[in-house]
């Protein structure tokens, strides 16, 4: 089981829109909603930067703006509340 708040803190921090981001802080795991959010979008990891903003509250350009260093630590640090649950078969 996963324990929230999740934090994230990035290598240095991030300049977005006039504002600094030094931590990202996840509450919640993914649920339906944010998958069909970004359900129109095909690129995988354009997906998984949506979701991830999504999840913490912050513009995608936050993510996007990440290291790619920092977007695969994040990744792996989120990647239990990512995923769905499998489906129960009746």
């Amino acid at each position: 089981m996963v324990e929230f708040p999740i934090v994230f803190s990035p290598s240095s921090p991030v300049e977005f829109e006039g504002n600094t981001y030094r931590r990202l802080t996840f509450v919640r795991p993914v649920n339906l909603v944010d998958v069909l959010t970004v359900e129109p979008i095909t690129d995988a990891a354009e997906k998984t930067r949506a979701i991830n903003a999504s999840l913490a509250g912050v513009p995608v350009g936050v993510i996007a703006a990440l290291s790619i260093e920092d977007q695969i630590t994040l990744n792996d640090l989120v990647y239990p509340i990512l995923a769905l649950p499998p489906a129960v078969e009746a």
